[in-house]
């Protein structure tokens, strides 16, 4: 089924098998959009998601590539919770909320946002057109973006 043109599950692992054919059966469904939204955290904020939010987990994989497929275009995610990365890349001309695990600030003394150098302090005090410093909870730091892409690198 991975390697097949076809971009769904089939109902038996053949198509036209014994489960009588379907080559979109319900059964990944489920677990497909729990994957988006529990662990890339890609997840809306408003009807149609014309606001959303990326948080996703840092505990559960190395890395993590999630696309999630809009009306109005794309949302793609890469993470690397090993060398603190994170990229996100969309077509999509919303504004979204992207959460940056806390726990990687630890012993971090340097993000490289967009390929601009900033201490801990600063990032918190951003406010630049395309990004800006939300807020913060006991597990993540909250940025608005306004921009298509953005990537993240803490060192």
């Amino acid at each position: 089924m991975v390697n097949h043109r076809l971009t769904t599950l089939w109902e038996d692992w053949n198509i036209g098998g014994a489960g009588g054919g379907s080559i979109n059966h319900g059964w990944a469904g489920g677990p497909l959009s729990l994957l988006s939204q529990y662990v890339a955290g890609i997840i809306p904020l408003t009807a149609g998601w014309k606001t959303f939010m990326i948080r996703p987990s840092d505990v559960l994989f190395k890395k993590i590539k999630c696309s999630v497929p809009l009306e109005q275009g794309v949302v793609i995610l890469n993470m690397d919770t090993y060398q603190r990365k994170i990229n996100v890349d969309c077509d999509v001309n919303q504004n979204f909320i992207l959460a940056v695990p806390r726990i990687w600030f630890k012993d971090a003394s340097l993000c490289i946002l967009n390929g601009k150098e900033y201490d801990i302090q600063q990032l918190k005090g951003i406010q630049k057109k395309k990004i800006t410093f939300d807020s913060e909870d006991t597990q993540y730091f909250y940025f608005k973006i306004v921009d298509k892409s953005v990537k993240i690198h803490i060192i």
